[in-house]
């Protein structure tokens, strides 16, 4: 291999690692069910597994630019609404993005981790 073939393979490679660990992390993220839609619009009236799921896609693309993304099970669901506030102002995230993304979030980590719905603000 040549000079410059090390030094692209050097640039390349570290690029193809971060991107994998994305395309992993969206892998896993679990997906809001029709029950999440159900728990979530107790808390947040008119929440529908469509806003769930926007919610997933608005986390993946956005947070994604910065870090890998955390799965909605890393944290208590209670703790999520703070996290996502403090990474909003990073993320320049629109009000509705970081309400969306904090529904989905709160929603999923409560199923995976068997936790009741916290009462986070509406």
């Amino acid at each position: 291999m040549t000079r410059s073939e090390t030094n692209t393979w050097r640039a390349v490679l570290p690029l193809t690692l971060v991107a994998g660990a994305l395309v992993a992390c969206a892998a896993a993220l679990a997906h809001a069910e029709l029950a999440d839609a159900a728990r979530a619009a107790q808390r947040w009236p008119g929440t529908t597994l469509a806003d769930l799921e926007r919610g997933r896609e608005v986390y993946v693309a956005r947070c994604s630019h910065c870090h890998v993304p955390r799965l909605p099970e890393a944290y208590p669901a209670a703790a999520w609404p703070a996290l996502v506030a403090k990474m909003s102002n990073q993320a320049k995230l629109a009000p509705e993005d970081e309400q969306e993304i904090t529904r989905f979030l709160v929603t999923t980590s409560a199923r995976l981790r068997h936790e009741p719905m916290p009462d986070v603000p509406r």
